[in-house]
């Protein structure tokens, strides 16, 4: 239980946290990934949707709504090079030249996915040796956020008006 809680709960709530920040870091549009590369990533589903399913084994908590989100991630990297209709709006509404409406049912689906991961973080914090340590985890998270603060759409003040 000891060997959980000093390694693998902190590595998990770090993969956790990154897949969080990824997810905002397209969802607020600060920096999301163009679409010539986003059409060759779709193994980071596979990924994504085992980042939600593993940490279940350690901490034993909402299962159901994980394994929704592993489903759902399973579809998206199986049909990801196959032009499903799904798949495809995820594919253009995640990317830097989207130009259509922000809120649209992939949005709704991608704050879905944050709050399977905000869920993992919370049931492993809880499980860390202590605050502190869980809290350190933070860390690279905060100093990316305060990295890639200005780069965001509404902070940039080197636009024209």
């Amino acid at each position: 239980d000891l060997y959980m809680s000093s390694f693998l709960v902190p590595l998990l709530i770090l993969n956790e946290g990154f897949h969080l920040l990824a997810h905002a870091n397209v969802l607020m549009r600060v920096d999301p990934p163009q679409y010539k590369t986003l059409k060759d990533r779709g193994m980071y589903f596979f990924w994504d949707g085992f980042s939600h399913l593993l940490p279940y084994f350690v901490h034993g908590r909402f299962l159901p709504y994980l394994l929704l989100e592993f489903i759902g991630h399973m579809f998206y990297a199986t049909t990801w090079n196959n032009s499903v209709y799904f798949t495809e709006r995820i594919k253009h509404w995640s990317t830097k030249e989207y130009k259509g409406p922000w809120v649209t049912y992939d949005f709704f689906l991608t704050i879905s996915d944050m709050i399977g991961h905000a869920l993992n973080i919370f049931a492993l914090h809880s499980m860390a040796l202590s605050s502190w340590y869980a809290a350190l985890c933070w860390l690279p998270f905060t100093l990316y956020f305060l990295a890639t603060w200005e780069r965001h759409p509404t902070h940039n003040t080197t636009k024209s008006m």
